[in-house]
């Protein structure tokens, strides 16, 4: 379908100005499952312990990419099938079956394959810096849609209303490039419901308070994506580079956050599944407040 309009600049404006003001501080908070996670065993020297193993983490991710990009490239994809997935989790309270995590884990990566693979393999192409065939990456959205579907059949415990949801992306990702579609899903849909949910788990604070707590790791992430970008501009345009610089970013955050979202859940799971209120979401009182 290629990248249609508005131009891949535009895109690219509207999705990194939404990465940064939703995407980054709903990451920028880890340190509150960090403190849930690390202070009962080491309450003073948790902060450096989150640090320290929140950074080393990021510099694997990124040192990955220049020695194994393609394979980098496949571990972040599934990574975030993984994590897209474990959202029905965290409304199930438990571990959700294979089919309702592919059925909510799979849609934004599988479907700008299939739906637009030329326009996703140059994406791709420029996050490893180096060719990534539309062909392969066609036929793969392909596999991929085909388990997806599966995924919604057999799946059982989604409402109807999610369900619905779930399914609006496919003609989201038809339409739309595939810049746009992951930009409606991640900023829209992803990190605002993390936002939502650790504001209403704490019971306390306001919007203003977690904006200013999210302020310091938003910032230095920024800086560093900055400084990315300098490295990597040589030899490449302004749109390569930032699709570089931003996915890069994504997945060496994306990994610690995964990591600590395990954890804090896996701290919280109860034995039984408590009972979902109206909006599907679990009750705040017994709730994982997985970010």
């Amino acid at each position: 379908m290629g990248f249609g309009l508005p131009s891949l600049a535009v895109q690219l404006a509207v999705l990194a100005l939404g990465v940064v003001v939703v995407g980054m501080p709903h990451g920028a908070l880890d340190h509150r499952p960090a403190r849930r996670v690390l202070s009962g065993r080491w309450p003073r020297a948790w902060p450096a312990l989150f640090v320290v193993a929140y950074l080393v983490l990021v510099g694997f991710t990124l040192l990955s990419f220049d020695v194994a990009p393609r394979l980098s490239l496949a571990l972040f994809l599934l990574g975030s099938i993984l994590h897209f997935g474990l959202d029905a989790g965290t409304i199930q309270d438990d571990a959700p079956p294979l089919a309702q995590l592919v059925a909510w884990g799979a849609p934004p990566i599988v479907l700008p394959m299939a739906c637009s693979p030329a326009a996703t393999a140059q994406l791709f192409s420029w996050v490893c810096a180096t060719p990534v065939n539309g062909a392969t990456v066609g036929r793969l959205g392909l596999l991929g849609v085909a388990l997806w579907i599966g995924g919604l059949a057999l799946d059982r415990r989604t409402s109807g209303l999610d369900r619905l949801r779930l399914m609006s992306y496919l003609p989201l990702f038809l339409v739309a490039p595939p810049l746009v579609g992951f930009g409606v899903f991640f900023c829209l849909d992803h990190a605002p419901r993390h936002l939502r949910r650790e504001l209403t788990d704490a019971q306390r604070g306001s919007v203003r308070r977690f904006g200013l707590e999210a302020l310091p790791a938003t910032g230095a992430t920024l800086l560093g994506m900055f400084a990315l970008g300098w490295l990597w501009r040589v030899g490449t345009s302004i749109e390569e580079t930032t699709v570089r610089v931003l996915f890069r970013t994504l997945a060496a955050l994306t990994l610690p956050h995964m990591v600590l979202a395990w954890l804090d859940a896996r701290r919280n799971r109860p034995t039984h599944s408590p009972v979902s209120n109206a909006d599907g979401l679990r009750p705040i009182a017994q709730s994982a407040d997985f970010h």
